[in-house]
């Protein structure tokens, strides 16, 4: 099961989608991906970055991940009466994201073992 995380996108200073500004957060939003993913799944580094590198539905995986992981951050600093609930639904999203990846990876780890190939 894949879960896609919709949030609201804005372009810096304005700037219309597929800018150079864009671009440039585009490379920078998948480079912060990638390191919270090693530093979530540490000792993967390998199958991550192959999986990351060959797939876009793990990286769409790994984003929705991020994006997770930076909305739980942002309800935990409010402390309105709609945090406490919102942050168990992000951490409890956060979890199943977490064992997607983790699915993935195993995946990714046994299919090149066994043919040399991987997960798609």
């Amino acid at each position: 099961m894949h879960i896609s995380i919709m949030f609201d996108a804005e372009s810096p200073g304005g700037k219309p989608a597929g800018t150079e500004v864009e671009a440039d957060r585009d490379v920078h939003s998948e480079n912060e991906t990638l390191s919270l993913i090693r530093t979530s799944f540490p000792d993967r580094d390998p199958l991550i970055e192959r999986a990351f590198r060959e797939s876009q539905s793990f990286r769409d995986l790994c984003e929705d991940y991020r994006k997770c992981v930076g909305a739980l951050h942002r309800w935990k600093q409010l402390t309105a009466d709609e945090a406490p609930p919102r942050c168990q639904e992000y951490t409890e999203l956060l979890v199943e994201l977490g064992r997607e990846i983790q699915t993935w990876l195993e995946a990714k780890e046994i299919g090149s073992t066994h043919s040399g190939g991987g997960a798609q």
